[in-house]
C-alpha cells in the first residue's frame, strides 16, 4: 500500500531538495523519489528496518541550524513545538499523512488536541513547518560543505556527501515532506520552492566550475544535477538505522560514485 502511494506521489511531481516550480516543470525532478528494490536491499536486509525516531531526527536538525523553533517566542513555546514536531514525524512514519489525526500527534506529543492548535492552525501547518525544518537544515548543511572545498571535485564530494548523509539522517521526515508537497497551500509551497533552489544553486555552480576546468565530463548540466540529486534524496526511500552503513559512511561513498561518475572518460 505505501508503494502504491509513493508512486503515485513520485508522478505527480514534487520531491524534497530539488527545484519545484509548476508542475510540468517538476515531473523530471520527481522520478529521483524512486530506487530499485535491488538497491535497497544491497544495503539493508529485511530485519534491518530500523528508522531513526522523530527526536533523533529533529535533534539532528537542530545540529544543524541551531534550533528549528527559534521563531517560537519563548522557551516553553520552542518546548512544545518541538515536541509536536517529534510526535508529527514519528505519526507520519507511522501511518502516513493521510491516516494521521491532529489528535494522534498531540497524544504522542502528550498533549490536548487544543493544545495543538496553539501553536499550529492545521496538520497541514505542522508538514509545512517541519519541511521548512528538513529542508533550511540541509540548505545550511550544503552551504557548510561547499566552503570547506575549493577544488570542484572534491566540493562536489562534499556535497554529495552532505546531502545523502541528510537524507539518511532524516529519512522518515524527508519522505513524508517529499511526497505530501501537495498537500502544502501554494504559498506555502513557494517558501520550499524558494529553499529548494537554493540548494540547485548551490549544485549548478559547483558542477560548471568543474566542467570549466576540465574535471566534469556532461552535456546537460539541469540533467547531471537532477541525477545526482536524486540518487541522494532517494536514500529517505530504503534506509535503515540498523545498518549496515552509518549515514556518514554512506555520504561518503556515495561522494566518491559521483565524482567518479561524471569524471572525464580517460
Amino acid at each position: 500500500m505505501q508503494k502504491a502511494k509513493t508512486k503515485s506521489k513520485a508522478k505527480t511531481g514534487a520531491k524534497a531538495g530539488v527545484t519545484i516550480a509548476p508542475r510540468r516543470q517538476q515531473r523530471p525532478d520527481a522520478a529521483h523519489a524512486r530506487v530499485s528494490a535491488k538497491s535497497a536491499a544491497a544495503l539493508t536486509t529485511p530485519a534491518s528496518n530500523r528508522r531513526f525516531s522523530g527526536a533523533e531526527i529533529i535533534a539532528f536538525a537542530e545540529s544543524i541550524n541551531q534550533g528549528i523553533s527559534a521563531e517560537f517566542s519563548n522557551d516553553q513555546k520552542r518546548n512544545s513545538v518541538r515536541k509536536l514536531l517529534i510526535a508529527a514525524v514519528e505519526s507520519f512514519a507511522s501511518r502516513g499523512f493521510h491516516g494521521t489525526t491532529t489528535r494522534d500527534i498531540a497524544r504522542a506529543a502528550d498533549m490536548s488536541p487544543a493544545a495543538l492548535y496553539v501553536h499550529f492552525r492545521s496538520k497541514q501547518e505542522l508538514l509545512f513547518k517541519l519541511t521548512v525544518a528538513l529542508a533550511t537544515a540541509m540548505l545550511v548543511d550544503l552551504k557548510r560543505a561547499a566552503a570547506t572545498e575549493i577544488d570542484p571535485t572534491k566540493k562536489l564530494r562534499a556535497l554529495v556527501s552532505s546531502y545523502a548523509r541528510c537524507s539518511a539522517r532524516m529519512h522518515t521526515a524527508v519522505h513524508a515532506a517529499t511526497f505530501e508537497f501537495d498537500v502544502l497551500s501554494p504559498d506555502q509551497q513557494q517558501v520550499i520552492v524558494a529553499l529548494r533552489h537554493q540548494v540547485n544553486k548551490i549544485f549548478i555552480e559547483c558542477l560548471l566550475a568543474g566542467r570549466a576546468r576540465g574535471q566534469f565530463d556532461f552535456e546537460d548540466e539541469r540533467v547531471i544535477r537532477i541525477s545526482i540529486m536524486s540518487l541522494c534524496v532517494s536514500v529517505a526511500t530504503w534506509f535503515s538505522a540498523a545498518g549496515p552503513l552509518l549515514p556518514e559512511e554512506l555520504g561518503d561513498q556515495y561522494g566518491d560514485m559521483v565524482a567518479r561518475m561524471i569524471a572525464p572518460k580517460a
